[in-house]
């Protein structure tokens, strides 16, 4: 039973894969909440699989993790989000996208000294347009309890 299981869930992965659309692109993003003060622009990159789920190509689903890097004079502090998504295409290469999923926040402080953020649930909103190769989106999200930021990405389609 468990090797039928075990093949079952493969046979699901390995189709699934091969529906995949899968994305990779850099982002800039701007803090907001409690660190606003300490920290200007962050920097990141990002990979994303989708997968449409609807037979009209209306709605898709997918994961995405990132990498942002935020310096300043005295701190520099790295978050990683993985999260889910879903997309709804209003038109054929515009939609609006929910995502959903938990961010881990850590860094160094001048001097040597390593600090842990509020790592924890995170969530955001976005939109973005489609077009051909490439994907301009831009996003609101929620990246911890205290810590929230303004991005805009840009992908390109493998």
């Amino acid at each position: 039973m468990k090797k039928l299981f075990s093949v079952a869930i493969a046979l699901f992965f390995l189709t699934s894969v091969s529906n995949a659309q899968f994305d990779i692109g850099a982002s800039l993003s701007i803090p907001s909440g409690a660190i606003v003060d300490v920290f200007d622009l962050g920097m990141g990159f990002g990979a994303t699989v989708q997968y449409g789920i609807s037979k009209d190509g209306n709605l898709s689903y997918g994961g995405t993790g990132s990498f942002y890097y935020y310096t300043s004079d005295l701190l520099t502090m790295t978050v990683i989000p993985v999260q889910s998504f879903a997309k709804y295409y209003l038109a054929d290469n515009i939609y609006g996208i929910g995502k959903f999923g938990y961010s881990v926040i850590g860094g160094t402080v001048e001097g040597g000294g390593v600090f842990s953020g509020n790592s924890g649930i995170s969530y955001g909103l976005g939109a973005g347009i489609e077009l051909g190769m490439f994907e301009v989106g831009a996003s609101y999200d929620f990246l911890a309890t205290d810590f929230s930021s303004i991005g805009v990405h840009a992908l390109f389609k493998l």
